[in-house]
């Protein structure tokens, strides 16, 4: 916890930040804020599956967390996973 100080708190901030605005991007709800998220896309046991599927592990409902050991090219790989299990929005 010591390594946990203002400028880690803000790296990670500002990486869920992006991750966010990733996700929102690929179509998902994906609400919180600093290092907490809650994504959506429709029915939870079904994002959680096809989460798991592309080897990303969120909490039920959508919940995750960035933490200190992931840097901008986890939330890129998590951004790509996520792409590959997207469903197709129909109009």
């Amino acid at each position: 916890l010591d390594l946990l100080d203002a400028g880690a708190i803000a790296r990670i901030d500002s990486l869920g930040d992006r991750l966010r605005d990733a996700l929102a991007s690929l179509g998902y709800g994906a609400a919180g804020r600093g290092s907490l998220l809650h994504i959506s896309d429709g029915d939870p046991d079904d994002l959680w599956w096809r989460c798991y599927e592309a080897g990303i592990l969120i909490g039920g409902h959508g919940l995750a967390s960035i933490s200190t050991p992931m840097d901008e090219g986890t939330v890129d790989d998590l951004v790509e996973r996520f792409a590959l299990v997207r469903k197709p929005h129909r109009p």
